[in-house]
């Protein structure tokens, strides 16, 4: 039988990780939204904050799952 003790820190890292998550996916959108009224330098920094914003996301994700096997 699982340790309660587990499953809350499992529970509370899990809702950190949600909450990073949906950080990084208010800043995609609001990238994504002016995208498409920039133009040059400007267009390429925000296409390329919006790819570390995806990386970050993808990181995330990635880490949840794994602490989501070790709490199995």
């Amino acid at each position: 039988m699982a340790n309660p003790m587990d499953t809350d820190a499992g529970s509370e890292l899990f809702s950190n990780y949600e909450a990073e998550l949906k950080l990084v996916q208010a800043d995609l959108n609001q990238v994504l939204d002016q995208i498409a009224e920039l133009a040059g330098e400007q267009r390429k920094a925000a296409i390329s904050r919006a790819g570390r914003s995806v990386e970050e996301a993808k990181e995330l994700v990635g880490l949840a799952c794994h602490n989501a096997r070790l709490h199995d």
